[in-house]
């Protein structure tokens, strides 16, 4: 076995800087847990009451410039608001305007369509009579049993509903 000698020995490696600072914190903080005077707590119990009064004053001056703001705000929505509905209606009598334009125009095309219509429809006529007048003369010996039906025109007996043309028969 090692017996310790009287003598000077060698003296211990030293630890590295960054260790010796730990070292030193961890004295420090001790001593500040253990060992507060009570000169020292009164002074950090003043510094708490007054950051304390320091951090609701602040508090209060954020709640009257929430307040103001708010109020300003409030007037800001009202003023939208009064410029939207006056938006609106501005909209809402230039689409009446439109409507009853396009109404207006609709019952003009109506009137125009019509008396197109009725102006085609004389046309239609007279070309319909015109014919009529220019084959009366072919079919009057057929209507009067004068005569059998022309060549080359379809006879539809109605009774036995085929056709045939009139050369079968």
């Amino acid at each position: 076995m090692l017996e310790p000698s009287d003598g000077p020995s060698a003296p211990a490696p030293q630890p590295p800087a960054e260790a010796r600072r730990r070292a030193r914190r961890a004295e420090n903080f001790h001593q500040h847990q253990g060992g507060l005077t009570e000169g020292k707590g009164m002074a950090y119990f003043a510094k708490e009451v007054q950051l304390t009064k320091k951090h609701e004053e602040i508090l209060a001056q954020r709640l009257l410039l929430l307040e103001e703001m708010e109020k300003e705000h409030g007037g800001q929505k009202t003023e939208k608001k009064a410029s939207y509905l006056k938006a609106a209606k501005l909209a809402n009598k230039r689409n009446q305007s439109l409507l009853n334009d396009i109404r207006t125009l609709e019952e003009k095309l109506e009137k125009n369509a019509h008396l197109q219509s009725q102006i085609e429809m004389v046309n239609l006529q007279t070309l319909y009579w015109a014919s009529v007048e220019e084959q009366a003369p072919k079919w009057e010996p057929l209507v009067l049993g004068q005569a059998q039906y022309p060549l080359g025109v379809r006879y539809q007996n109605p009774a036995a509903n085929d056709s045939r043309d009139a050369t079968e028969r």
